[in-house]
């Protein structure tokens, strides 16, 4: 079963019954269901490198080919999934739209900042309409970051404490919308793609400006 998070509330009761027959169901979700006998496996990025063969651009080409379509590796294939950043679900989406649009095309919208991840904003807004109002607003601070940011300089550019952040942090990351990094966090390139279409994105990166002139 896929894309199960949007309607986990209704089918939690119903796979808790299925849990007493020896049926075992292979399901993917942007949260967890907290089922019993539920086992998680995280999907994290793949290693990609610019220029050079990796794991992301094999499985572009894999991808490609199952598809009917060819692709062979290139400086060019390698730069599209690292500016994926190496996430398997955006490479998957990339993959379906190369014999439409051509990767040419996909890579110099990709290094615009272009529309080719529009396909992952309704994948990323089913997840975002999950959370109370308080991630969502730390959550739109840490997509400024291209690069992450720690949490206690998160929590002083919000102007909330520590503790707020770090549970906002927590339900961001619970709904595979930002990957923790030791005291670090950061949004994938798809969940800030979609941060910078919403209303009053422009408020969101004048204040980081601001923000990183005061600690200049």
């Amino acid at each position: 079963m896929d894309n199960l998070e949007g309607v986990a509330t209704q089918m939690v009761p119903a796979m808790t019954r299925w849990q007493q027959t020896d049926a075992q169901f292979l399901i993917t979700s942007r949260i967890p269901l907290g089922l019993e006998a539920e086992r998680l496996v995280r999907v994290e990025p793949l290693s990609a490198s610019r220029g050079h063969p990796s794991p992301a651009s094999a499985l572009l080409l894999e991808s490609v080919r199952r598809r009917g379509g060819r692709l062979d590796h290139s400086a060019k294939a390698a730069d599209v999934v690292a500016l994926l950043e190496g996430v398997p679900l955006a490479i998957l989406i990339v993959a379906g739209q190369i014999e439409r649009v051509g990767l040419d095309a996909i890579h110099d919208e990709l290094v615009r900042g272009g529309s080719t991840l529009s396909a992952l904003h309704q994948r990323v807004a089913r997840s975002w309409e999950l959370l109370d109002e308080g991630p969502r607003e730390v959550g739109r601070h840490v997509a400024t970051f291209s690069l992450g940011v720690s949490i206690a300089e998160l929590a002083e550019m919000c102007e909330r404490p520590h503790r707020e952040c770090v549970n906002a942090v927590d339900a961001l990351a619970t709904h595979s919308l930002v990957a923790l990094q030791g005291e670090r966090v950061r949004a994938t390139v798809a969940v800030r793609d979609f941060c910078q279409a919403l209303e009053e994105a422009e408020r969101y990166q004048a204040r980081h400006a601001s923000y990183l002139a005061r600690k200049t």
